[in-house]
């Protein structure tokens, strides 16, 4: 919310909850016994995140920014190792 605000120039950036349903819509779409482990529902959740919000962003900038705190969010929250996912 605080980086990717709506401009003008950016005005597809308005995100909601339904995009969140999106990525819970992905993940829900998953067979069992492909994402036995929890590195792999990671990297499905990753996948589906930068499906549904990453390929709307325009400028390198933002796409790094959003890396970023991607990435932030897997070693902090979900405590798994970037080399794991």
């Amino acid at each position: 919310m605080k980086f990717l605000l709506p401009i003008p120039k950016k005005s597809h950036y308005l995100f909601n909850l339904r995009d969140v349903a999106k990525v819970f819509q992905g993940l829900c779409k998953a067979q069992v016994k492909v994402v036995d482990t929890v590195a792999t529902f990671v990297r499905l959740w990753v996948h589906e995140m930068n499906r549904v919000f990453r390929d709307r962003l325009l400028d390198k900038k933002d796409t790094a920014d959003f890396d970023s705190l991607l990435k932030k969010s897997v070693a902090d929250k979900l405590m798994i190792a970037e080399a794991e996912v």
